[in-house]
């Protein structure tokens, strides 16, 4: 069955997180603090911290994280948030993995919407590890949000 959206529908769909602000600027070269959030995926899952009945990504100081790796994602009401490949600490009461899908029943929009976001961009990182071009590595390119071939220079947007 077909179902056709009007312009409003499409209008809600794109406010739906108001107030909330997410800024997809990539900024290649951001310094990194104690307040950034971070999004590790795992299987599926992805890293929270439980905020009474909230649902809240872990900040850098929260989880102890003080290396400064990581993709810059995007900011989200300010604070900058970044994809990271390890986990730093094993789960505990405060912080547990939630199957991705949590999204679909959660009434906090600006999580569901950030992490589907960081989803997208980590599943793109990792599919663009090496050049379709002529399969050598690629690496993050330093002035955009793309993938560049260490060998050829193909890009990857």
């Amino acid at each position: 069955m077909y179902l056709k959206e009007s312009a409003e529908d499409v209008n809600h769909m794109i406010n739906e997180i108001y107030p909330h602000r997410i800024n997809l600027t990539y900024i290649p070269e951001i310094g990194q603090s104690d307040a950034d959030v971070l999004l590790y995926f795992n299987d599926g899952e992805l890293l929270l911290k439980r905020d009474g009945s909230s649902l809240v990504f872990p900040t850098r100081k929260e989880m102890g994280y003080d290396k400064e790796t990581g993709f810059f994602l995007f900011n989200l009401n300010g604070i900058n948030c970044f994809l990271i490949g390890e986990c730093p600490f094993p789960e505990n009461g405060e912080f547990g993995f939630h199957d991705i899908n949590f999204f679909r029943k959660t009434h906090q929009k600006e999580v569901a919407w950030a992490s589907l976001l960081g989803l997208h961009l980590m599943n793109w990182y990792t599919q663009n590890r090496f050049c379709g071009k002529c399969g050598s590595p690629n690496k993050a390119k330093d002035d955009e949000r793309a993938m560049v071939c260490t060998a050829c220079d193909n890009i990857v947007y």
